[in-house]
């Protein structure tokens, strides 16, 4: 994976906890000095790829990554009894007793000739995760989908066994050799599937490196092999590929003991593009009580679990997806697709105390799939706005229901009242929307109006529906509700008329102005409506009511007089569009801050809120090299083509507390922010599109569609956000962990290491930013026992949790750690490593 900087040595780790009677040991441990250690396994996934000359190093290998990747999941085909599928970073793999079925843009079968009769595919390691597919009729739907972390092939040939996992999402494949059992057996033909340019055999490419070429942008990493002796000891015999005839391959391992078992580890890499959360694009993203993270958007890429699958049926376009997060961001634990035959976008979310996420957003199928009872059970014409809601395991549909006329409709806003009614805001072109008798607005005045609808929790009943425009053209792009039940809604107006209330802000347009709209809680008055810019155009792309009554509001202006108010606050227009956040008083009537954020060139914020210490957190996107970041950003220079980024503000003012950018190279936009109201935590969603292979990572990359992302952020008590960062460089086992908290449960989660095998956890302290392990760690061990603290041994999936009570002392607050967890091989002794994780970079914060 990534790598990082190189500074000098680190000093002298810190001290254990108080709570752990414990002395230090330091020791030197894998050295990670860019010339003497080995190549990442980014770099030879590249390498492999054709993307950098045979024996060079891909410039950009040595990147930071902001979250691990989610875990590669196996589901089996429901109706295709013993054929299972998995999909990660732009390959689909289908398994059946034949082999296997790759696609990475092209199809590549492995067949295994001579392989037994009657061999049995299963899945194996069951995960805690669910799919589930709502998509076409009702009869065809799928529920609790089970997910498995591997695929067995029993008695694949006299003696020998295979199975299919996934490590740090690429797909590998084991061979399992009892004593005995003959190595020459083994034979794969590699064919490519019919309809694609050179159909038929394949013609294999052995690489200087070892590695071989299938075609298809597939290739297998040179084999790795290992044993076990009667003393414990572990043995890699040397192994490579074999090239036969006819498109087929085999084994060859040097120095074999026939009489123990034998393991032979290929690990596929594939590159046609990589991905990130599985999705084409994120829209919308939420934080429930428990600190798990839901994130909606919408899907056709073949990188998302059984998207483009024999689960789809006749799925012929863009599906809309729902997948939820683990508090620590570690384990996906369901994904739920939803739609028709035509193509669904979710455009905002929101979940409940109960955890039942809510999703508004368009679809042009007529066979979406409306709930019995729902309001609005068919398609009206062109694209219709939906509403739907989730029970709380993702299984089932709460309810879902359209709202639209025979124009175009979109729900691009979403808010849950106090009482469990859902308020949606959006755009429409429709005449026939379906307004209510006493709403503010019954008849659609220009080409486009936006409209602001109330439902009731079962999505049965509209409360009120109102179109809200002039003679032009508006968008209503955001809203939020308050305790009484007052809708705010935010958006773009191009009317001379849009309607405006008496002491207002701004009475009067400009070219095309954003516009901030309250209204009343039967829909039947504006009690505020203003416009909100200057000379230029300018629009609100997000709205929140603030627990102090004020109402927040951002964007983007392209106006060189755009009002701004309050200390810290910057007023000159850098570059041509510069993004801003603003807040008004409770009346609407004038400014408590107001703020452009930007750099010379162009900028928009698409999402913001507060948290709960009254700080304003903004998102958005932007192609500055000067945009304002603070020295503690885990990203302070542009990556290249635009951006995403984040930001917090003070809360009395427009000043800058902190600022990152989020982006590799690419085009990154984040679209969607929550904020936690108990933890104060933050997540961020979006898409990343044409992201190159060097900067391979969460934020992902593509060939035709962008693929989505989310990250978290752990504001600490330092006023930083105390973040986890990827280093990178390991051989094999992934680390992974939750944010860092003083006084509190760090949780690290070691995977994909072997089975029953022993290991521990080495701790560095960096020196001020920049900094990086450089090679220097330690390991607390009880006095007692003289037993490492930090020892473990991984559970027969190769996993274990290890949960560490960090220190309370706020000296240590903003201090960074580095965490790399040392899997022993199995039998070896202290001094021989078998495999290392990619290191931990962690801010301790609150």
């Amino acid at each position: 994976m990534e790598g990082s900087t190189r500074v000098g040595r680190p000093p002298a780790a810190p001290q254990a906890p108080s709570t752990h009677p414990s002395i230090r040991t330091m020791a030197q441990w894998y050295r990670r000095r860019p010339a003497s250690r080995p190549r990442s396994s980014l770099a030879l996934l590249l390498l492999l790829l054709g993307a950098a000359p045979a024996g060079a190093r891909p410039a950009g290998a040595e990147e930071r990554s902001f979250a691990a990747p989610l875990p590669l999941v196996f589901v089996e085909i429901p109706g295709a009894e013993g054929v299972l599928e998995a999909r990660t970073m732009g390959l689909r793999a289908t398994f059946t007793a034949a082999g296997f079925v790759l696609d990475a843009g092209e199809e590549i079968a492995l067949r295994f000739e001579g392989a037994r009769a009657g061999v049995r595919v299963r899945g194996a390691h069951p995960l805690a995760g669910r799919i589930h597919r709502l998509v076409g009729p009702r009869a065809g739907w799928i529920r609790n989908a089970p997910a498995w972390g591997a695929v067995r092939y029993e008695g694949l040939y006299a003696g020998i066994d295979l199975e299919v996992a996934g490590r740090e999402g690429r797909l590998e494949y084991d061979l399992l050799f009892q004593a005995d059992a003959r190595l020459e057996d083994v034979v794969v033909r590699v064919e490519r599937r019919a309809g694609g340019p050179g159909a038929g055999e394949a013609a294999l490419l052995l690489q200087g490196d070892g590695s071989l070429l299938l075609g298809g942008g597939i290739a297998q990493r040179a084999p790795r092999s290992r044993q076990t002796d009667a003393a414990g000891r572990a043995v890699e015999p040397p192994s490579a590929f074999r090239i036969l005839d006819g498109g087929r391959f085999g084994f060859a391992v040097e120095g074999r003991d026939p009489a123990l078992p034998l393991v032979v580890d290929p690990v596929l890499v594939y590159g046609r593009h990589v991905g990130g959360s599985h999705a084409d694009e994120a829209c919308g993203v939420a934080i429930d009580s428990a600190g798990a993270v839901y994130v909606a958007g919408s899907t056709r890429s073949s990188d998302f679990p059984l998207a483009g699958t024999a689960l789809d049926g006749t799925r012929a376009g863009r599906d809309g997806v729902i997948f939820k997060l683990d508090p620590a961001g570690l384990t996906l634990e369901w994904a739920t697709f939803f739609g028709g035959k035509g193509d669904e976008r979710g455009l905002a979310l929101r979940v409940n105390a109960s955890g039942e996420a809510f999703v508004a957003g368009e679809t042009t199928s007529d066979d979406f799939p409306a709930t019995a009872g729902a309001r609005g059970g068919s398609r009206a014409g062109g694209a219709d706005a939906f509403v739907l809601s989730l029970a709380a395991d993702g299984a089932a549909l709460r309810f879902a229901t359209l709202l639209g006329g025979k124009g175009d409709d979109t729900a691009q806003g979403l808010a849950l009242g106090a009482g469990g009614d859902v308020f949606v805001a959006g755009t429409t072109s429709s005449a026939d929307f379906p307004t209510t008798s006493y709403a503010w607005q019954t008849a659609r005045r220009g080409v486009r109006d936006a409209f602001v609808a109330k439902l009731d929790a079962s999505g049965a009943f509209l409360h009120y529906a109102t179109y809200l425009g002039g003679l032009r053209e508006e968008e209503g792009r955001a809203i939020a509700v308050d305790p009484a039940g007052h809708a705010f809604v935010a958006g773009r107006t191009g009317s001379t008329d849009f309607p405006v209330t008496l002491g207002a802000l701004d009475g009067a347009r400009a070219e095309a102005d954003a516009f901030v709209t309250k209204l009343s809680a039967d829909g039947s008055a504006l009690l505020i409506s203003t416009f909100l810019g200057g000379s230029r155009a300018d629009e609100a792309t997000a709205i929140a009511h603030l627990a102090d009554e004020t109402i927040l509001v951002a964007g983007w202006t392209r106006s060189p007089d755009f009002p701004v108010h309050g200390a810290g606050a910057r007023g000159v227009l850098a570059g041509r569009q510069d993004g801003f956040v603003s807040r008004l008083t409770a009346a609407g009537a004038s400014f408590v801050t107001s703020t452009l954020i930007g750099g010379a060139r162009a900028d928009e914020c698409l999402a913001a809120d507060a948290d709960p210490a009254g700080g304003i957190w903004a998102a958005g996107w932007t192609e500055s090299e000067d945009f304002p970041t603070t020295s503690d950003a885990p990203q302070p220079a542009r990556g290249g083509g635009s951006d995403g980024f984040v930001v917090r503000l003070a809360p009395a003012g427009g000043d800058l507390v902190w600022g990152t950018f989020l982006g590799r190279g690419g085009d990154e936009v984040l679209r969607a922010l929550a904020v936690d109201p108990f933890r104060g935590e933050v997540a961020v969603a979006g898409d990343a599109a044409d992201v190159p292979p060097s900067a391979r990572g969460t934020l992902g990359g593509r060939t035709g569609a962008s693929d989505a992302f989310v990250t978290r952020i752990a504001p600490g008590v330092c006023g930083a956000p105390a973040g986890v960062e990827v280093l990178g460089g390991g051989t094999g086992p992934s680390l992974g962990a939750g944010p860092a908290r003083l006084g509190g449960e760090l949780v690290l989660v070691v995977a994909g290491a072997a089975p029953e095998a022993r290991g521990l956890l080495v701790v560095g302290e960096e020196e001020e930013p920049p900094a990086a392990l450089d090679g220097s760690g330690a390991w607390f061990v009880d006095r007692r026992t003289g037993q490492p603290l930090l020892a473990f041994r991984t559970d027969e999936s190769g996993g274990h949790t290890v949960r560490l009570r960090l220190p309370s002392a706020p000296g240590w607050c903003g201090r960074r750690l580095v965490v790399q967890g040392i899997v022993l091989a199995p039998g070896a002794g202290p001094l021989r490593f078998g495999q290392v994780t990619d290191a931990l970079r962690f801010t301790l914060g609150d």
